[in-house]
């Protein structure tokens, strides 16, 4: 192996070092920059595959540490970023002066976006060298973009940062993790300044979904698992980090020459066309029938749950209501003081003295001008 020091002097003076390891099948580059000014240490590792290639179609060969944080990538996932040359180019500026300052750099702030964690066999494939400097760091695969100086002045004061895109509705909003350090490589537009200085930023992060000028409703019809990117903040972050409800209708029983206790959930497509859904109950299972044949039924989505009250059964009065449970039941939650007659309808308040989301139910019997309101749980 191989290796160069140089110094950077600036609020203080401190080393970069860089160390070409050839004793692997798999060459590596590793560049180690301590802590300084206010920011923590960076060891940066980039790999070879056993034949010499440092791209195209490799897998985590490059690892960027911050704090106990170990982050895996590819070299391919970097434009104009060249392991060999960035060697090179440090040696061809130590040679020329082994001693440079801020004014040689450009800064440059990439956030780094945690994805997910290895497996352990992920783990156990990676170089030597990216396992020998991470022993009890936490590994993760990430997502990073470059952020604007107006971005990263908010990201240090806390605020959450959207990282938009233009070919993709589905965006990142990050917030920092109060981890940051830099390290330096060469700039590879030699008419600029010596340095890349790259401050890299750890976050935390979800996708959120943002809407087109021409599709207002876009990410409601075809993303509604994704949290609206300008509704992210503090109190609902962490909850947009799950799958959000996915907005359905729920359709039961009907006429059809004779009553139907059929039901269906039904979605949105990506053409925006409704179509039946199968329920996750466990696994995935088809929608179980309402207990009763009936028309002319009432329903609502009460305590969290889509009810159905019975209405005209030809069969004489039935005042059950049920609920649909999470575990794909039908389960009779009360029953009506009144039946309901062959043209009922109900609708659910926000608040009705003082009751929070009551249903109030028409249509009762004798006359069907009966009505009666339910709150609680019945």
């Amino acid at each position: 192996s191989s290796s160069c020091t140089w110094n950077r002097q600036s609020l203080d003076t401190w080393n970069q070092t860089m160390m070409y390891n050839k004793n692997e099948s798999e060459r590596s580059i590793v560049i180690s920059s301590p802590a300084h000014n206010g920011l923590g240490a960076v060891d940066v590792v980039m790999h070879s595959d056993k034949s010499g290639r440092w791209k195209y179609y490799l897998k985590n060969n490059l690892m960027i540490k911050s704090a106990n944080y170990c982050y895996i990538s590819s070299v391919d996932s970097r434009d104009n970023f060249y392991p060999l040359e960035i060697a090179l180019g440090i040696q061809e500026i130590e040679k020329g002066n082994n001693i440079t300052t801020g004014e040689d750099e450009v800064e440059k702030h990439i956030i780094l976006i945690d994805t997910r964690s290895l497996t352990e066999e992920e783990v156990e494939n990676l170089h030597p060298d990216i396992q020998s400097r991470c022993r009890g760091s936490t590994y993760t695969y990430y997502n990073e973009f470059s952020a604007t100086k107006d971005q990263i002045e908010d990201f240090k004061n806390g605020q959450i940062i959207v990282k938009y895109s233009s070919y993709s509705t589905i965006m990142s909003a990050v917030y920092s993790s109060q981890n940051s350090g830099s390290w330096l490589w060469p700039n590879p537009d030699k008419n600029e300044k010596l340095w890349i200085n790259e401050i890299v930023h750890s976050a935390n992060g979800v996708a959120c979904c943002s809407n087109t000028a021409s599709r207002p409703s876009y990410c409601q019809d075809l993303y509604p698992e994704y949290c609206l990117c300008e509704n992210i903040n503090y109190g609902n972050f962490k909850q947009c980090s799950q799958p959000q409800t996915k907005k359905a209708l729920f359709v039961a029983t009907g006429d059809d020459l004779t009553k139907l206790s059929s039901v269906e959930i039904l979605t949105r497509d990506e053409f925006g066309m409704f179509t039946a859904k199968q329920v996750d109950i466990g696994g995935c299972s088809e929608v179980s029938d309402f207990p009763v044949a009936t028309v002319s039924a009432i329903g609502a989505l009460f305590n969290n749950l889509p009810h159905v009250c019975v209405g005209y059964t030809g069969v004489g009065p039935n005042r059950e209501c049920f609920g649909y449970n999470t575990d794909g039941s039908w389960e009779n939650k009360f029953n009506l003081t009144k039946p309901i007659n062959e043209e009922g309808s109900s609708v659910v308040f926000d608040d009705w003295k003082g009751i929070a989301k009551p249903w109030w139910i028409l249509g009762g019997d004798p006359d069907g001008g009966s009505t009666e309101v339910w709150g609680g749980v019945p």
